[in-house]
């Protein structure tokens, strides 16, 4: 049979391959067409509007046609986008049953109506738990990638949830045990949760014995009973959660643990991420009946039956704007979760509905209904092995980590230290010396960040980070975009940290950076008449300490680009930081073809020859360069 003319009312589906949708539909013409014969499209389209008039209770005034919400696709989910007379608008999926294809090969359009799962609606159910034990088999047996260790080296503790081989009935609210492990092997799953505004269940030095015993269920918080029920139901014997096998109140425990945070989600078979969860009570499972819903289609074609389906859509803008502050995903705002998810081979995250399961090939979805948005995970690619390529995702990783939460600020080294240091063994120290977030070989580079939010959080108390790294400041950072082709000009002289604990990558006690180029006397000078240095408006200005062009303002004549790296009008411990006509410095680090790049620096009260970084200035090459002279300085 050949393909049929266009249809005038739903182009055979043909529009859904572009960029835009296709419409809008209204139902007395689907109907109309329908009726007639002439388009075996129509026909379908009328059912699904039916189907959905029955569900909503409401009448489907017109629909839109579209692959995944617009974005261009050989094979997708066709989308109806509705509104009703109401004005409210709904998102439905309309999907195959398996097994018609070879039937439909005479109709291509038909066969960019993708093959769905049935969701479940409830993640705690065998369904759910069956579609992820088929994840992980495909996984070990198709993805050379996702290296599977079914005996890994335990971490020191970690919680024996009993025996695997138990019927869910003899486990049934039986407790569970810590235990310390001695190097021993075997697979274990990961828990990465929010712990919420109350610490939740934990251990210290007083209630480790007891834990070493058992622990009771009823004193387990929801989100660890259900990560244990799923552990169990898995197969796993052993699970690690963080508040329990990290003893809490031993300073030294903390360090040692906390610096093998990233092995120890590297070295796990799966870690199960409480997404949704707000605290530890809120628990890891949920139920969703309204995405459970579908509504047959039954349609003939040629005298043959064929069976399609519609249902709601699943949303997954929570998992697909993981890396945005709009995500609804409360685990997805934190700071610890960020290496987890990279360093981890697999990750299960428990979503509104459904499950999302992640390795280092690909991200599915339980439903299967869209291609998510997933940063392959490079990490392990052996082919990147250029500097300036692990620089690039380096800075990458800190722009989107800079904008996540901690609940201590002393954590922010140690939370992302697994990365630092599987990044150093993956490029066999070819970035050099790790020092609080830069690196010694791409220094050039790593200096160039400036902050791009100035107000999410106010200036950290901390003094213990250097104003040259990143860290320093509590606000997303970026970095320059001309990072491969910029050359330092500045001399390293020395750099180095002091660690506060035996880890090379996490907490520090002092740093400092010792460099040689050129260092320009400059002025800060607010530029909005009227305004004072008190006020949110300020615009600060850069002015050299002598005439440029303008003899009344010596005002740099170049174009420029500042950043601050704190808000104009704040203050910092005791003293103004911003004064009107306060004497700072431009120091050259490096620059590309076009553009110079210039820390702006200022002294250290009391301690000459030492400075600290308050910004960034980008300018143009051949710019004002009088009054520069080379000198070796001291950075903080």
């Amino acid at each position: 049979m050949d393909i049929p003319p266009a249809c005038p009312v739903c182009n055979n589906l043909a529009k859904i391959d572009g960029p835009q949708s296709y419409g809008p539909i209204e139902p007395s013409a689907l109907k109309e067409r329908a009726l007639s014969g002439k388009c075996v499209f129509c026909p379908l389209l009328l059912e699904a509007v039916q189907a959905i008039e029955d569900v909503a209770e409401e009448t489907v005034m017109v629909i839109d046609l579209a692959n995944r919400l617009g974005v261009s696709a050989s094979d997708g989910t066709l989308f109806l986008k509705v509104r009703y007379g109401s004005g409210k608008r709904e998102v439905f999926e309309l999907y195959s049953i398996e097994g018609y294809y070879s039937q439909l090969s005479f109709m291509k359009p038909f066969q960019k109506i993708k093959h769905l799962r049935d969701i479940p609606g409830d993640t705690s159910s065998i369904a759910s738990l069956s579609w992820v034990k088929e994840r992980i088999s495909e996984c070990n047996i198709s993805h050379a990638e996702c290296f599977y260790d079914t005996q890994s080296i335990l971490p020191k503790r970690v919680l024996d949830l009993g025996d695997p081989v138990l019927s869910d009935s003899e486990r049934l609210g039986k407790g569970v045990k810590l235990v310390e492990t001695n190097g021993a092997r075997a697979a274990y799953f990961c828990l990465s949760h929010c712990w919420g505004a109350s610490l939740p269940l934990s251990t210290t030095q007083s209630s480790l014995d007891s834990h070493l015993k058992n622990i009771a269920w009823s004193t387990l918080p929801r989100t660890y009973q259900d990560a244990i029920t799923f552990t169990r139901n898995m197969g796993v014997r052993y699970l690690w959660i963080d508040s329990v096998c990290i003893i809490q109140d031993s300073p030294s425990d903390w360090r040692t643990q906390s610096s093998l945070m990233g092995l120890i989600y590297k070295s796990s078979s799966l870690v199960l991420a409480a997404a949704m969860s707000t605290s530890a009570h809120h628990g890891c499972f949920s139920q969703s009946p309204s995405y459970k819903w579908s509504a047959d289609l039954p349609l003939a074609i040629q005298n043959q039956p064929i069976t399609f389906r519609i249902r709601r859509q699943v949303p997954h803008e929570s998992y697909m704007s993981y890396h945005t502050s709009t995500t609804q995903a409360p685990l997805f705002h934190r700071a610890w979760i960020f290496q987890e998810r990279i360093l981890a081979p697999r990750v299960l995250f428990f979503m509104t509905g459904e499950l999302i399961f992640k390795c280092c090939h690909h991200t599915l979805c339980e439903c299967a209904s869209e291609w998510l948005v997933h940063d392959r995970n490079w990490l392990y690619d052996a082919a990147l092995q250029d500097p300036a390529e692990w620089s690039k995702h380096w800075h990458d990783w800190v722009h989107l980590y800079s904008r996540l939460a901690l609940t201590y600020e002393s954590d922010k080294l140690p939370a992302i230290s697994g990365l630092a240091n599987e990044v150093c063994k993956l490029t066999k120290g070819g970035l050099g010396t790790y020092l609080a977030g830069l690196w010694r070989e791409t220094l050039a580079v790593d200096l160039l960040w400036y902050v791009q939010d100035h107000s999410r959080l106010p200036p950290p108390a901390q003094k213990r980070i250097p104003s040259w790294s990143w860290m320093a400041v509590n606000s997303q950072v970026s970095f320059k975009k001309s990072n491969p082709l910029v050359k330092q000009t500045a001399i390293t002289i020395d750099a180095q940290t002091t660690h506060a604990t035996d880890d090379p990558f996490g907490q520090i006690s002092s740093a400092s950076l010792t460099l040689s180029g050129f260092l320009s006397p400059v002025s800060l000078r607010y530029f909005n008449e009227g305004a004072t240095p008190d006020t949110d408006e300020v615009d600060w200005r850069i002015y050299h300490n002598f005439a440029v062009g303008d003899a009344e303002t010596g005002f740099m004549g170049v174009a420029m680009d500042m950043s601050w790296d704190v808000k104009e009008g704040w203050r910092s411990v005791g003293e103004d930081l911003w004064e009107f006509g306060q004497e700072v410095y431009a120091f050259e680090v490096g620059e590309s073809p076009i553009t110079c790049f210039e820390l702006i620096l200022r002294g250290v009260r009391g301690r000459e020859g030492v400075f600290e970084r308050i910004g960034l200035l980008a300018k143009q090459v051949g710019g004002v360069r009088e009054g520069r002279q080379r000198r070796e300085i001291f950075i903080v």
